[in-house]
C-alpha cells in the first residue's frame, strides 16, 4: 500500500484494525508474560520445595528402616518390644504367613488380615527385601515398612505403618505436594485432586514420565478436561525402593492472588477496544466526508482554473498580503514567469518601481503597473482589484485582472507627443505651451514668480536665400537643442512657429532668468559657433524678450505673451541700428 493510501477511507478501517490488533496482542502478550513469569516463579519454589523435602523424605524413611531393622521377631513375640512401641506415633504388626495379624500395638489391628494386600506378598516373594505400599481405609491413606524376619523356623513380616499426616508435616503447602509409590498408587496427595483422579496408571503421561526419570520435569499438562496445570517431578530412590515426588498445581489458582488485577486489564482492553473503534469509524466518517469535501473544491478549483486559463486578460492572486498564490496561463505567457517562479513571492518583486512615476494607482480597485518581464522588459498593465472574504468579513485573498496595455500606452505617448509636440524641433508646439502657461498661472498664486522669454532666430532668412532651405531648418533644430539643454529641468521650452520660441519658466524672476538661464544660452550658444566657424557657417544669433507675469499688469495671457514679444523686437531692433 502506497503512501496514498490514506487517501481511501477504506484503508483507515484496515489500518485502524491493523493497529487495534497490535493492541490486543501486545494485551495479550502483556498478560501471558506475566503468568509465564508467575509460573517460573512457582516453579523456581517447587524445585526448593523438592530439595527440602527429598531431605526430609530420607531421613524419615532411613530412621523408619532403622528402627524396623533393629526390632527382634522373638521380643516383639513376647510383648517385650510392643510395650516400647506403645509411647510412638505409628503402629506396629506381625504378621503371619498366612497374612493374619498376631501381635500389635494397637488392639485394634489383631487378627486383622492381610493376606491378600500387595505388601504383604511382596514381602514374603522378596526374601529379605522391604516392599511399601499405600492404600485407602476408611477414607484415610496408610503406608506400611514391612521386612521379613524368622524365628523358629517360621517367618513372619513385621510392619511399621504410619498414617499420612506424618508426611505432610514435614511440609507447609500441603495442597501442592503429591508422593507417589513405585506401583503407581498414591502415598499422599492433595483434596483438589481427589474429584478428577483415581488411579496414576489410568491419568495422563506427566506422572508416567515423572516416575521413569530420575531428574526434574517442568511441563505443561492437562488436568481434566478444561484446567491447564504446572508440576515438578524427582524420583527419590532409598536402597531396593523408590517414591516419585511431586509439586503441581492449575496456573488459574497461581495468578489466583492478582485476579483484580487481571480483571481491571482486561476491563481496560475492553473500553479501549470500545474507543478504538468508536474512533476508527469516526476517522473513517470525517475522512471520508473530507474526501468528497476536497475532490469537491478540487473539481472547482480545476473549473475555475481552466477558465482563467482560457481568457487573455491577466489574472493573478494573491493573500492579504500582497504574496502571489496563484497566476493563469495568460500571466506565464505575457510576463513571462510561471506559476512555481511566482509562487510565494510578493507581487512588488515583478514591479518596475514602486517609487516610479509609472507605477501609480487611479482609484482603490483600478491600478496601473509597469512590469519588468523574464526577459527584462517593460510591460505596462490596467489592473482591476478585488477582495475575496473570510466569514468574519477579512481580507484573506486578492484577485488582480486585466488588460496587457503596454502598446496601447505607446500609441497613446505618441498621439500625445503628435498633439503637444513640435514635430521638427521635438519642443511643446504653440497650443500646448499656451495651455501649460494657463494652467500654471492659475495653479500658481501671485507670490510665485512666473517668467516667459520670447526668442527669435536672427538672419534665419537669409540663412535660407544664401544656404537653402535645409540649412535654414538645422538651424532652427540647433537653437532648439540648445534650449532645451540650457533651461531648467521643470522649465518648459515651445516652439511658435518659424523661428520663433518662448520658454516659460516658473518660479523664476526677470533676473534669475536673465542670470541664470540666458546665461547658460548665450554659453552654449558660444560653443556651437565656434564649432560652425570651423566649418565656414555662419554663426548662430538670437533676439529675445524677457517678461515676468503680474497679476494686475496684464488683463490677460495674450497681453502677456505679447509683452515678451515686444521686447524680443525691441531688442532685435537694437542690433540692426
Amino acid at each position: 500500500m502506497g503512501k496514498n493510501n490514506f487517501n481511501k477511507p477504506k484503508y483507515i478501517i484496515v489500518y485502524g484494525f491493523i493497529v487495534l490488533l497490535i493492541i490486543n496482542l501486545f494485551f495479550i502478550y502483556t498478560y501471558n508474560y506475566y503468568k509465564d513469569e508467575k509460573i517460573q516463579m512457582k516453579k523456581d519454589e517447587y524445585t526448593m520445595y523438592v530439595e527440602v523435602f527429598e531431605n526430609k523424605l530420607e531421613f524419615f524413611f532411613e530412621d523408619t528402616l532403622n528402627k524396623l531393622e533393629e526390632l527382634k521377631i522373638e521380643k516383639l513375640l513376647s510383648g517385650e518390644e510392643t510395650i516400647r512401641l506403645q509411647n510412638t506415633n505409628f503402629t506396629s504388626l506381625i504378621i503371619d504367613r498366612q497374612g493374619l495379624v498376631i501381635s500389635s500395638n494397637d488392639k485394634d489391628y489383631i487378627d486383622r488380615s492381610y493376606s491378600t494386600y500387595n505388601f504383604f506378598k511382596n514381602t514374603l516373594r522378596n526374601n529379605t527385601d522391604v516392599s511399601r505400599i499405600s492404600f485407602l481405609k476408611e477414607e484415610e491413606g496408610y503406608i506400611f515398612f514391612s521386612k521379613l524376619k524368622k524365628y523358629k523356623e517360621k517367618e513372619f513380616v513385621v510392619s511399621l505403618l504410619f498414617k499420612e499426616d506424618v508426611l505432610l508435616d514435614f511440609v507447609s503447602n500441603k495442597d501442592e505436594l503429591v508422593l507417589i509409590s513405585e506401583d503407581g498408587k498414591y502415598i499422599v496427595r492433595p483434596n483438589y485432586l481427589t474429584e478428577f483422579i483415581k488411579a496414576v496408571d489410568t491419568h495422563d503421561e506427566f506422572y508416567k514420565k515423572v516416575m521413569g526419570n530420575d531428574g526434574y520435569i517442568f511441563e505443561k499438562f492437562k488436568k481434566a478436561k478444561y484446567d491447564t496445570m504446572i508440576g515438578l517431578g524427582k524420583k527419590v530412590k532409598f536402597s531396593n525402593y523408590s517414591v516419585n515426588i511431586i509439586y503441581q498445581n492449575y496456573e488459574e489458582k497461581i495468578v489466583e492472588g492478582d485476579k483484580n488485577y487481571l480483571e481491571i486489564l482486561f476491563f481496560s482492553l475492553i473500553i479501549i477496544n470500545l474507543f478504538l473503534i468508536i474512533l476508527i469509524f469516526n476517522i473513517y466518517k470525517n475522512t471520508k466526508n473530507a474526501l468528497v469535501v476536497r475532490q469537491k473544491l478540487k473539481n472547482e478549483y480545476i473549473f475555475s482554473k481552466t477558465i482563467l486559463d482560457t481568457i487573455e486578460s491577466i489574472v493573478l492572486i494573491t493573500d492579504k498580503k500582497d504574496n502571489i498564490k496563484s497566476v493563469n496561463k495568460a500571466f506565464e505567457k505575457i510576463v513571462g514567469y510561471t506559476q512555481e517562479e511566482v509562487y510565494g513571492k510578493n507581487i512588488n518583486r515583478f514591479l518596475y518601481s514602486l517609487n516610479s512615476k509609472k507605477v501609480y494607482s487611479n482609484s482603490e480597485k483600478l491600478i496601473e503597473v509597469s512590469w519588468i518581464t523574464k526577459n527584462k522588459k517593460e510591460l505596462h498593465t490596467t489592473l482591476n482589484k478585488s477582495y475575496l472574504y473570510d466569514s468574519n468579513d477579512k481580507i484573506y485573498n486578492i484577485i488582480y485582472s486585466g488588460l496587457d496595455t503596454t502598446k496601447q500606452i505607446k500609441y497613446e505617448k505618441i498621439l500625445k507627443e503628435k498633439a503637444t509636440k513640435d514635430q521638427m524641433t521635438g519642443l511643446f508646439n504653440r497650443n500646448s505651451g499656451i495651455d501649460y502657461l494657463k494652467t500654471l498661472i492659475k495653479e500658481n498664486s501671485v507670490d510665485n514668480h512666473i517668467s516667459i522669454a520670447y526668442i527669435d532666430l536672427d538672419n534665419l532668412k537669409l540663412i535660407n536665400d544664401k544656404y537653402g532651405h535645409n540649412v535654414g531648418d538645422s538651424y532652427i533644430v540647433t537653437i532648439s537643442e540648445i534650449l532645451k539643454t540650457s533651461i531648467r529641468e521643470n522649465d518648459y521650452a515651445v516652439r511658435m512657429g518659424g523661428d520663433e520660441f518662448m520658454l516659460i519658466l516658473p518660479s523664476c524672476g526677470y533676473e534669475d532668468a536673465e542670470n541664470i538661464v540666458f546665461k547658460k544660452i548665450r554659453n552654449n550658444i558660444s560653443i556651437k559657433n565656434r564649432e560652425l566657424s570651423a566649418e565656414n557657417k555662419p554663426a548662430i544669433n538670437i533676439s529675445y524678450g524677457i517678461s515676468e507675469y503680474k497679476d494686475k499688469l496684464y488683463k490677460n495671457i495674450d497681453s502677456f505673451i505679447s509683452s515678451a514679444d515686444e521686447k524680443m523686437y525691441k531688442n532685435k531692433k537694437m542690433k540692426k541700428n
